[in-house]
């Protein structure tokens, strides 16, 4: 295994978080073989350094995990909200390991996400290189025609980029609303509300359906499975070997 920053270990060792494992350095609270270390950017080797934290020895997971979370409204995609809102941290008490978010759904967005302890896997779901599809279902507001889907087609700016769909269809029209599948192989901060917007047509409602291979299918609002090794392995094999 690699050397890493210090701060690294402690964070997938699962004390906390990469930032706070920083203010655990700074207080005096991390040894490095006995030795006391105050120094941010230190690097220790995983496989022959001893890390303790307030005395105790900590190591890092020996199994990587993926899950798949059927993210429920309301709820802010961190393990660690300084703010105080109702994370998805809460939907995984006492959980053995620290894991955290591949890619993020906005608070008001529901649906499929991944969390995990590897940093490859999460390299290549979030990565535009690797174009992962992610599938959406979205409710709109008023009538989306034709020339909307054309406009969107063509591209709209988010976040100074011009971004588009890989695909968008329209399932079902009334009055009040229309209900699209919308595709996209990037992952922009509220990239597919901030689409629709664009053309005049909020979104009432957003619901992520499928990541790559791995459907949402019939689980539960606000329960979470194991991923299969065989949908672990469809995304490696798109991003090279491990």
């Amino acid at each position: 295994m690699e050397k890493m920053r210090l701060n690294k270990f402690i964070a997938l060792s699962g004390i906390t978080s990469r930032r706070k494992a920083d203010i655990l350095i700074q207080e005096g609270r991390v040894k490095v073989n006995g030795k006391l270390i105050t120094k941010l950017g230190t690097v220790v080797d995983p496989e022959s350094d001893k890390v303790t934290v307030d005395g105790r020895l900590i190591t890092l997971p020996t199994k990587d995990v993926y899950i798949a979370l059927n993210k429920p409204k309301g709820y802010v995609t961190t393990m660690d909200d300084e703010l105080g809102r109702k994370s998805i941290a809460t939907l995984f008490p006492n959980f053995p390991v620290r894991i955290f978010p591949v890619g993020r759904l906005d608070m008001d967005t529901e649906g499929l996400l991944f969390l995990t302890n590897d940093g490859r896997f999460s390299y290549i779901v979030t990565h535009p290189r690797f174009e992962i599809e992610k599938e959406y279902k979205v409710w709109a507001e008023g009538v989306v025609g034709e020339e909307d889907i054309k406009r969107l087609k063509k591209g709209v700016f988010v976040e100074g980029r011009v971004v588009r769909p890989k695909s968008i269809e329209i399932l079902k029209v009334d009055r009040k609303a229309t209900i699209l599948r919308v595709v996209i192989t990037e992952g922009r901060k509220r990239e597919i509300r901030r689409m629709f917007h664009y053309i005049g047509h909020d979104v009432k409602r957003l619901i992520r359906l499928r990541i790559g291979s791995v459907k949402l299918g019939d689980l539960k609002s606000g329960r979470y499975r194991d991923l299969t090794p065989s949908e672990v392995e469809w995304f490696f094999k798109r991003g090279g070997k491990r």
